[in-house]
């Protein structure tokens, strides 16, 4: 008769223990990065925070209503000629002044901002001062 172990994932405490260790091995986080989804699942079991998501989809869909809020990237296509042939390559920008009014436009960033000159540099047609 073969023996059936009851608890394979020992040495670890619990099975719950064992899933969470293969989950972040697997995902490779750092240390930082475990203690920060320890820190935020232990929140969530004490009450502290509330956790909706139920799925990968779930968690796009929220990352694409956030998209919303800022001036959006626009995708451009530069071709180059290399070799007797043109390589394409993608790129992704968004107007810098845009971006900026919508910096500014956050009630949680713009009073961070510094208007006052730091430091006033001249230039006496040689030099910097």
């Amino acid at each position: 008769m073969p023996i059936v172990d009851d608890t394979p994932w020992q040495p670890f405490v619990c099975r719950a223990d064992f899933e969470f260790a293969e989950l972040a091995h697997q995902a490779a986080l750092n240390k930082d990065q475990t203690n920060k989804m320890l820190q935020l699942i232990w929140q969530i079991v004490e009450g502290q925070s509330k956790f909706t998501f139920r799925s990968h989809m779930e968690v796009l869909k929220a990352w694409d209503r956030a998209a919303t809020q800022m001036t959006p990237f626009e995708k451009h296509v530069i071709s180059v000629p290399y070799k007797k042939e043109k390589i394409e390559f993608h790129v992704h920008t968004r107007l810098l002044w845009d971006w900026a009014m919508d910096l500014l436009q956050d009630p949680l960033l713009a009073p961070h901002f510094i208007w006052d000159v730091q430091r006033l540099y001249k230039h006496d047609g040689a030099d910097f001062t």
